[in-house]
């Protein structure tokens, strides 16, 4: 049987996020086996999106299904250099929609 250390949580880094993109980053980023890469709030030319990592596809299924509705138009996967880690792209259809996701973002 394998030993179990204890653990305590650190913060790892800090990152230069759109201002518009932090709540939902942050909400993202409290998922468990959710890891949160690079994102844009969008401009006339490029709908907003995230780029995540999930190791967990639980947590994955639970975020899914809080983000049905909210104008998301993409939820795509990728595998990661063969890993056991798959990379998403959670893109909204609109600023819109973003602003309105934020607003309602689920606990």
């Amino acid at each position: 049987m394998a030993r179990k250390h204890k653990t305590q949580k650190i913060a790892l880094k800090t990152a230069e996020v759109d201002e518009k993109m932090v709540p939902v980053i942050n909400w993202l980023n409290s998922w468990r086996g959710i890891f949160t890469r690079w994102c844009c709030e969008g401009n006339s030319s490029q709908k907003p999106y995230i780029i995540f990592y999930a190791d967990n596809i639980g947590e994955l299924a639970h975020i899914a299904r809080h983000i049905n509705g909210y104008g998301v138009v993409e939820l795509s996967s990728y595998v990661y250099m063969n890993v056991n880690i798959l990379r998403y792209c959670m893109k909204f259809d609109s600023k819109a929609r973003l602003r309105h996701f934020k607003t309602t973002i689920p606990s």
